[in-house]
């Protein structure tokens, strides 16, 4: 089924664009480390005595969810089933890789870009998935 849904959205994107499309699937799938930011919270009252034991593997426990396995699509794969592929393709990479997912996916829109102006085959987002566990560089 999902090659099928691949093939149709190709289809899709070349006919309405113009534009020649590269399937998602076919597509190396890049990796980054995230700065440290505050996206992910861990709650829990532990009374002063637990905190010594709590803290460090809290820390180590979010810590670990800053990396994320990610493709950039373009303005034409933007577009509904298009973009699925590409949420497909990272998964399964997170897979193989031996790794789980941390949280939900994420569409990461670049800020230098308007996607309405954008080009059909002008990239314009990155599909994301913070993982747990250690992505080999």
């Amino acid at each position: 089924m999902r090659k099928q849904r691949e093939l149709v959205a190709s289809l899709h994107t070349s006919l309405l664009s113009g534009a020649s499309v590269v399937p998602v699937a076919a597509r190396d799938i890049r990796q980054r480390a995230v700065p440290a930011q505050v996206v992910l919270t861990e709650k829990r009252s532990p009374r002063v005595t637990e905190l010594k034991g709590w803290l460090p593997d809290a820390i180590c426990r979010l810590a670990a969810a800053y990396q994320e396995p990610y493709v950039t699509i373009s303005r034409a794969e933007l577009e509904y089933p298009q973009i699925l592929s590409a949420f497909d393709a990272v998964a399964d990479w997170i897979t193989r890789a031996g790794l789980s997912q941390a949280g939900p996916p994420r569409e990461v829109y670049r800020r230098d870009v308007d996607v309405a102006a954008a080009a059909p085959a002008g990239p314009v987002c990155d599909i994301a998935f913070p993982v747990r566990g250690t992505i080999a560089g």
